[in-house]
């Protein structure tokens, strides 16, 4: 994204003439929403809308250059037609508890068959199915402690769904 950014610059100089250290001060600050965003603290939730082998090898690479004092809890949830058994590889001992739910619609993978999966992709690990994001968000909460960290992955509707809870739970609290 960033070098199509750039090319795009490049070919509009003559109109939006850009100087090189403004290109470089933008990259340097813009940030990916939905990519390891970090939206609570205590425990950190973070966002990540990895659903494929290379994002959850990216995803599996930011849990070991960041570690938390206390334990990594997953909330997923994927679409039917997505990696789902190369992201749940690639994630494999890196969380303690998965908390798996279901996503609607006609792409989305029901519960039972999300839960089977983290299974066979990471056995022997605790899981907590779910039918829905909001329910397996509610459970992550509920079990984490202040040192944990929750990361909610699989998908952009997984993302979405985990927002509208966490927005929720906040104004509950206010």
């Amino acid at each position: 994204n960033a070098a199509a950014a750039i090319i795009a610059l490049d070919c509009l100089q003559t109109d939006l003439p850009v100087v090189p250290a403004s290109i470089r001060q933008g990259l340097l600050q813009s940030r990916l929403s939905g990519r390891f965003e970090r939206v609570r603290g205590q425990p950190s939730v973070y966002l990540d809308v990895a659903h494929n082998a290379q994002a959850a090898q990216a995803l599996a690479q930011l849990l070991d250059d960041e570690p938390c004092s206390g334990r990594t809890l997953a909330v997923v949830a994927m679409l039917s037609d997505k990696a789902i058994a190369d992201v749940i590889g690639a994630l494999a001992g890196k969380i303690d508890i998965w908390f798996s739910a279901g996503l609607g619609g006609p792409r989305g993978l029901a519960a039972d068959l999300m839960s089977a999966a983290v299974k066979a992709g990471d056995s022997g690990v605790k899981l907590c199915a779910h039918q829905t994001v909001a329910a397996a968000c509610e459970d992550a909460m509920t079990q984490a402690t202040v040192a944990d960290r929750i990361i909610v992955l699989g998908s952009f509707h997984t993302v979405a769904e985990a927002g509208v809870y966490l927005q929720a739970q906040a104004l509950m609290k206010h």
